[in-house]
């Protein structure tokens, strides 16, 4: 049940609009073809455009920055409809007053670590987080908008792909805690260098509250300098990861097992998940909930549900000409540092056959051959039946210059009908990976129709 209902008294307190009409709206848009019976529409750049489609769409009222797309009685005219976007979420989430505020970032790992502390926090908290994907300068703000006062704690990712975004989100956001799943080469084609990457996301520490307190991948080579950056800002830290060092250590990860060796004594749990990186973000989970105050002893049943997201890792059984096999599903988005991680994951499989299908990877920049070509040697060291590359044919001979490699310009039909052929023994496992961009949910669209029917 929503208690912070938009008005027109909102848009007078938040944004010092006095000649508003009366409305009442339930959520927040940007997009008009999102738009429906019930919505504020709020119209960034060259969505102005598009504001009567919005409200033939349903929505009970628009926020316009350009006058030639008034329609009287229906729309407010603004300065600037971004910031209004923003002063919107900001006015709700001091009006909600949640108990706790949740910043997470990092290069990946971040939306299913968001994804789990909701999920074990929502046992016994009421706990309001992102929507899918919404962690940049449009959809934090519209996130806040859902926030209101039954809410205990809320979760908000924030990414960031050009210098400067992660600060600003941060700051806007205000966090008690930060959480810094890990930082690898993501988006380096935008930043230009590893180092560009460290500093801006580091950077999510600028926005912390004073005497908060930031979890960040212990591991990384740059955890003296986010000692640094924490203790000038007056936050507390706590480390994750693998080494001995760190305050929350995994001892060790079998099966659905994992065991962590913390400040507050040995932990033990169950996750629905397999692999080095799933237990790593469970442990950041842990981390999390012991940073808010609680003992994580007392949500450890709950990890026994913590699965793999769409895309990111699904496990899904399959039988093609009476062949069974599993498809890994991990085609949301991928960079060098995943790539290889999925593939280690892999590799610890036992199977009569693996198959891999990887996707281009994108926003390399300058770094796009030097990556391509690691992903192609660790490829070559495995034990694979067959790889199979969805990608631009001037990186085809990048990616097959050690050994075979079957290649597709696209991810259509023809290319996932030569990825099923390609299973010859029941047991098998088919992993794909690449870049949301590279499309391989076609591929695996294919084999689901073709495989149930």
């Amino acid at each position: 049940m929503r208690y912070v209902q938009i008005t027109e008294s909102v848009l007078r307190e938040a944004l010092r609009v006095h000649d508003c009409p009366a409305f009442t709206a339930s959520r927040v848009v940007i997009d008009s073809r999102q738009a429906t019976s019930g919505d504020l529409f709020i119209a960034i750049m060259t969505g102005n455009r598009f504001t009567a489609d919005a409200l033939a769409n349903g929505a009970t009222m628009a926020i316009i920055d350009d006058a030639r797309y008034v329609v009287d009685g229906r729309t407010v005219l603004v300065d600037d409809s971004l910031k209004a976007l923003k002063d919107i979420g900001n006015y709700i989430k001091l009006k909600a007053e949640p108990d706790l505020l949740i910043g997470i970032t990092g290069s990946v790992g971040k939306t299913t670590t968001r994804q789990w502390l909701h999920s074990v926090l929502s046992s016994k908290f009421n706990v309001v987080s992102s929507m899918r994907n919404y962690n940049t300068k449009y959809g934090l703000p519209i996130c806040l908008t859902t926030l209101d006062p039954s809410t205990n704690v809320g979760i908000f990712e924030m990414g960031s792909s050009n210098p400067g975004e992660l600060a600003e989100l941060s700051t806007y956001l205000n966090p008690d805690i930060g959480v810094i799943t890990t930082i690898c080469e993501a988006h380096i084609g935008r930043f230009g260098s590893m180092q560009e990457i460290i500093q801006e996301k580091i950077s999510v520490m600028d926005g912390i509250k004073k005497g908060g307190v930031v979890v960040y991948d212990g591991d990384l080579e740059c955890a003296s300098m986010i000692e640094k950056r924490a203790a000038s800002r007056n936050i507390s830290t706590i480390s994750v990861g693998f080494n001995a060092a760190c305050d929350f250590r995994v001892k060790s990860f079998r099966g659905n097992s994992v065991e962590l060796s913390t400040t507050i004594g040995s932990v033990e749990y169950q996750i629905a998940s397999v692999g080095r990186h799933f237990a790593y973000m469970s442990a950041c989970v842990v981390a999390a909930i012991y940073a808010m105050g609680l003992k994580p002893q007392n949500f450890l049943e709950y990890f026994s549900n913590l699965e793999p997201m769409d895309g990111r890792g699904v496990s899904t059984q399959y039988v093609t000409d009476g062949i069974r096999f599993t498809l890994i599903d991990d085609s949301y988005n991928a960079s060098p540092t995943s790539v290889l991680v999925a593939l280690d994951s892999l590799d610890t499989l036992n199977a009569p056959s693996k198959i891999v299908v990887i996707g281009q990877m994108h926003e390399l920049g300058d770094y796009t051959v030097h990556y391509h070509k690691l992903v192609a040697e660790r490829l070559h060291s495995m034990d694979l039946q067959s790889i199979f590359f969805i990608g631009d044919r001037d990186l085809f001979d990048t990616m097959s210059h050690l050994g075979p490699i079957t290649c597709f310009e696209v991810a259509d039909d023809v290319a996932a009908h030569t990825v099923l052929q390609s299973i010859q023994s029941s047991g098998s496992v088919v992993l794909l990976k690449g870049s949301r961009s590279a499309a391989l949910d076609r591929i695996i669209l294919y084999i689901h129709k073709r495989c149930n029917g």
